[in-house]
């Protein structure tokens, strides 16, 4: 009596936003942004589910990486795909971090308008 056992040579990849579906297939591998670090995940994976950080996922399809940004969300792996549900792409979240970082320098200079730059700097020191 023979039993064979073999391990499955594809993963389903799902990377997915709010509003959109970015890729979809099989993939050898996968490499992920995990809120505390990387993972790496193949064919045959245990199921998991992590949170995502902010980063691209990597990956190989036929033979040709790609990768795709993701900013935050949950990863999800069972034992049929592994799902990237994402809150956004990376390069929104660093547009919404640039915006607020020129609203924080607008605000500073509105200041320097309004007040002293005595009075400002006590303010700051508060």
């Amino acid at each position: 009596m023979t039993d064979e056992f073999s391990l499955p040579t594809e993963l389903r990849l799902l990377i997915l936003t709010p509003e959109n579906i970015l890729f979809e297939g099989f993939v050898e591998w996968a490499e992920v942004p995990l809120a505390d670090g990387w993972i790496g995940i193949g064919p045959g994976h245990a199921p998991l589910v992590a949170a995502l950080g902010q980063g691209d996922v990597r990956f190989a399809h036929r033979g040709e990486r790609g990768e795709i940004p993701v900013a935050g969300g949950i990863l999800r792996i069972d034992q049929e795909v592994c799902a990237v549900l994402s809150g956004g792409l990376a390069e929104e979240a660093e547009a919404q971090a640039e915006a607020q970082e020129a609203l924080a320098e607008r605000l500073e200079e509105a200041l320097y308008e309004v007040f002293a730059p005595e009075e400002v700097e006590a303010l700051e020191q508060t």
